[in-house]
């Protein structure tokens, strides 16, 4: 048994033990204490969001660095106190940081909610929010965590602006904007829905079966390629097709789309935006008719100048071709057979004079004499003549128009139309048929100004020249008053009768329709604008056989050979002539044989000085002196482009001796 000694010493070495025990444990436990506290503390000073601590009644108790960054005040300058104390709290913001005290002070937990506080420096901040109650020993506190969402509301706010602008701009569009899912091809539709075509909006076909159902059968396999394109291969969709509306009819509209990808890379929506462009497409077709009208006015305009050009030439050629064969033949014994010869060369220059004054004709360079006339009674005048043309297997038929308007034109004019359209008509009715001629009144308003766009506004006299021919297409139709344009055999025709037609009734600023279609026939209707005044007899004057001749005459030509050609013909008819080939040697001429001479016979184109000119010089000499004036055309120089002014005289080359001296006689008789 142990002394007591003995036990004591144990015992006291036991609790000496135990002593240290307790004591590394306590002091462990306290380290563990610290180092959770200090790794709190770490957390809590460097955490990204505000973490702050509050009493009930809302005074800041303690706050990491982030609170402090968040509102620019420094943690000393928040102890003890709350929002409303440090003045940071908007009015506006009252209400809701009171709510959140009150659930504080019932100790519930918050959030998230938002609330907008301004900074020390007065820039205004949008936080997030959460509180949550704790206790600090026996002491009831609120741990707060707030986050700068002020980036966030920024683009929030952005975003809810761009969608107002897409609402307000779609609501405002008259296109139809859309985005289709691209799984289940569905659509929603914004912008100017209702009325598009025809269908209401709870009527509007939503999926892209429905759509492709009112695309028009021969656009549908142009639009699915070109969307086959957008979803292979991400090519932006661009088609313009026909539309079928509610009632059965189309419309022309244009699609456009591009394709919208989701974050993994797949296809997600397809977004677009189509337009009705049937009054555009409309617009652009007359355009490009009225700029396919304007062509083609400008193409005959610069033909017409090219064929008038080369008419003046040729009719100079002529006249003198004309005039040495008739002079020649005149020589020569009738009994010779050069007879035969020369009468060859006349009737191929006769041809070929004709051809001339065809183009001159369709250059609107033709010398005219307009007059008031009544067309009703020019037809009828011309009727007989036109039934010789046609032949006995057509009919003809003259349809009058009633109280039809007069018209001031030359009659010889009307003719060569008639002449010319009749012969074009026959030859499109090779088995016969049926002809029409018929007149007719035509306001031409602003109703009209579509169809009619080249003409000026006022009442018409309208020519119709209607057959039951073989017709024309449209390719030919847009050629036909071209020059030498012909459908005709070779030998069958020169290709000017429509284009003298032409001419002549732009030359009295007139225009035609055509309409003509293949086996039907065709119609040619000639507007031609009505003119105030009596209309005058159409009787055909008579020619009185010819007096000797013993006046003198002055010639003026710049081309030598026709001058020694006129000089020759009008001295074989007992003329006295003086002949000069300048404008300044004739007027040198005049002023010394002033009292001779009777009639100055001069060409209108001339250099330095025209014939026109010439004659006023020559006035101013002798005053009471005649004049003819005589040109292959008359260009510009005249008047109104060829149109001779009242009272004066004049012969076309080329012209025949025997024309020549009627016409001289003629004037110098006035």
């Amino acid at each position: 048994m142990k002394s007591l000694a003995s036990i004591n010493e144990i015992t006291s070495e036991g609790f000496k033990a135990y002593q240290e025990s307790f004591e590394n444990q306590a002091h462990s436990a306290i380290s563990e204490i610290q180092e959770s506290q200090e790794r709190f503390r770490i957390l809590f000073e460097h955490a990204p969001d505000a973490y702050y601590l509050n009493d009930l009644n809302g005074n800041f108790i303690d706050g990491n660095k982030a609170a402090e960054e968040l509102i620019g005040f420094k943690k000393e300058e928040l102890i003890g106190k709350n929002f409303f104390s440090l003045g940071i709290l908007p009015p506006n913001q009252f209400q809701i940081v009171m709510e959140l005290l009150s659930k504080n002070i019932q100790k519930m937990a918050t959030g998230p909610d938002e609330v907008v506080l301004i900074r020390k420096d007065g820039k205004p901040i949008n936080l997030e929010i959460r509180t949550h109650p704790v206790k600090i020993g026996d002491r009831a506190v609120v741990l707060g965590i707030a986050r700068d969402i002020t980036e966030r509301k920024q683009v929030e706010m952005a975003l809810r602006k761009s969608e107002e602008r897409f609402r307000i701009a779609a609501q405002s569009t008259s296109d139809l904007i859309y985005e289709r899912d691209y799984q289940t091809g569905l659509g929603e539709f914004y912008g100017d829905i209702d009325g598009k075509q025809g269908y209401t909006r709870g009527e509007f076909p939503r999926s892209l079966i429905g759509w492709w159902e009112n695309i028009h059968p021969e656009d549908l396999p142009r639009v699915m390629e070109a969307m086959k394109k957008l979803i292979q291969s991400g090519e932006q969709f661009c088609e313009s097709y026909r539309l079928r509306k509610k009632d059965g009819t189309y419309i022309e509209w244009f699609d456009r789309a591009s394709l919208v990808m989701s974050e993994l890379g797949d296809p997600e929506k397809w977004v677009g935006a189509a337009a009705n462009i049937t009054e555009l497409k409309r617009a652009e077709e007359e355009k490009a008719k009225l700029e396919a009208q304007l062509y083609q006015s400008q193409k005959l305009e610069a033909i017409g100048k090219l064929a008038g050009g080369v008419a003046h030439d040729f009719n100079n050629l002529l006249t003198g071709i004309q005039g040495y064969t008739e002079l020649i033949m005149q020589a020569v014994p009738q009994n010779d057979p050069m007879q035969d010869d020369l009468s060859e060369i006349l009737k191929a220059a006769s041809q070929a004079a004709s051809l001339t004054k065809q183009l001159l004709g369709f250059s609107r360079n033709q010398v005219i004499a307009p007059k008031i006339v009544d067309l009703n009674g020019l037809i009828s005048f011309s009727r007989k003549m036109l039934s010789r043309v046609i032949g006995e297997d057509i009919q003809l038929e003259f349809i009058p128009g009633m109280d039809l308007g007069s018209i001031k034109v030359d009659p010889n004019q009307i003719d060569q139309i008639l002449i010319n359209l009749t012969v074009n008509a026959r030859d499109a009715m090779p088995n016969g048929g049926k002809l029409i001629i018929k007149t007719s009144n035509f306001t031409l308003d602003e109703n009209c100004f579509e169809l009619y766009s080249e003409a000026e506004a006022g009442k018409y006299a309208i020519l119709t020249v209607m057959d039951s021919g073989c017709g024309m297409d449209d390719k030919t139709k847009s050629r036909i008053f071209e020059p030498f344009f012909t459908t005709k055999e070779k030998g069958k025709g020169t290709g000017l009768g429509l284009s003298t037609v032409y001419g002549i009734v732009k030359q009295n600023k007139g225009f035609i329709n055509v309409q003509s279609d293949p086996g039907i026939g065709t119609s040619f209707n000639i507007f031609i604008p009505c003119a105030e005044g009596e209309p005058v007899s159409i009787m055909k004057p008579t020619v009185n056989a010819l007096p000797k001749c013993e006046e003198t005459v002055l010639v003026v030509e710049d081309e030598k050979a026709l001058l020694n050609l006129m000089e020759k013909l009008l001295t074989k008819q007992g003329y006295h002539v003086l002949a000069s080939n300048s404008p300044g040697d004739a007027i040198e001429l005049c002023k010394k044989n002033q009292e001779k001479i009777h009639l100055v016979l001069t060409d209108v184109v001339m250099p330095l000085m025209n014939g026109m000119e010439l004659y006023e010089k020559i006035k101013c000499i002798k005053h009471d002196i005649k004049v003819l004036y005589m040109s292959g055309y008359m260009g510009d120089i005249i008047t109104n482009h060829g149109v001779l002014e009242e009272g004066a005289s004049f012969i076309q080359k080329p012209f025949t001796m025997e024309s020549l001296a009627k016409k001289v006689r003629e004037i110098l008789d006035k």
